[in-house]
């Protein structure tokens, strides 16, 4: 199940708790088509790799987590960063299914 975002607190939570795992931000905007075509793409993900990987949504119009956007200078969507023990270890922007699955088996 993909996770959305509410809080700093929530986010900084799920970074803490869950070390061992790759974690997936997807930063994406309710406007936008691009991240809306990808959606069906994320959610069949969630189901492949829900054992190995955590997959959490920001909204980039929520104000109370734009030092979250700010921090991963977001400026095109969707952007997808990569996290390993509380670390960035990659990141991709675009709604290409293939490049992202390729991308989650390669830091897995």
């Amino acid at each position: 199940m993909t996770k959305y975002i509410q809080t700093i607190k929530d986010y900084n939570s799920i970074l803490l708790n869950n070390p061992k795992k790759l974690i997936i931000v997807d930063f994406f905007a309710t406007w936008c088509g691009p991240c809306k075509k990808i959606a069906p793409t994320i959610e069949k993900l969630v189901k492949m790799y829900t054992k190995t990987c955590i997959f959490i949504k920001i909204d980039i119009e929520n104000i109370t987590l734009e030092p979250i956007v700010t921090a991963y200078n977001v400026n095109a969507f969707p952007t997808f960063v990569f996290i390993k023990n509380s670390s960035i270890i990659g990141s991709m922007t675009g709604a290409d299914s293939t490049k992202l699955e390729f991308t989650i088996k390669k830091y897995i």
